[in-house]
């Protein structure tokens, strides 16, 4: 009897092992498409990509016109992957020491679409604010 108990308990331990768990390995973040160091760039490789698409920044990425509705639009029928590799998709709608008030238009991206973001350096320094609504900005 004691045999079995500790046969069972050793066939639940074993299957515990193997249950699988979600830990993303560096040979499973996709590999860039592209890598983009402009607003413009980005906006420009996600409208012309024709299927799946992978794009790295390069460096971080502020829009050119914050008051201007510059957000990046990710049209249906794309599906889109950025990769922040450690930088930074700054709107710009706030400025940097956090005093002045998010703009009209605030979204930094707009998604009708599919888009996907992962970061290949996640050990970086990313800085945001985030406001009353809880929007990080």
């Amino acid at each position: 009897m004691k045999k079995q108990i500790l046969s069972i308990v050793l066939i639940i331990v074993l299957m515990i092992l193997f249950i699988p768990f979600g830990v993303v390995n560096a040979e499973d973040i996709p590999v860039a498409d592209v890598t983009v160091y402009t607003w413009s760039d980005l906006q420009n490789e996600i409208t012309n990509a024709t299927s799946s698409k992978v794009i790295k920044l390069g460096s971080d990425i502020v829009a050119p016109d914050p008051t201007n509705n510059s957000s990046i639009s990710v049209a249906a029928g794309k599906d889109i992957t950025i990769d922040l590799n450690g930088c930074v998709l700054d709107r710009g709608l706030i400025s940097n020491d956090g005093t002045s008030t998010p703009h009209a238009h605030g979204s930094v991206i707009e998604v009708a679409g599919t888009l996907t973001i992962i970061d290949s350096n996640p050990n970086a320094e990313h800085k945001g604010t985030l406001t009353e609504n809880g929007y990080f900005w």
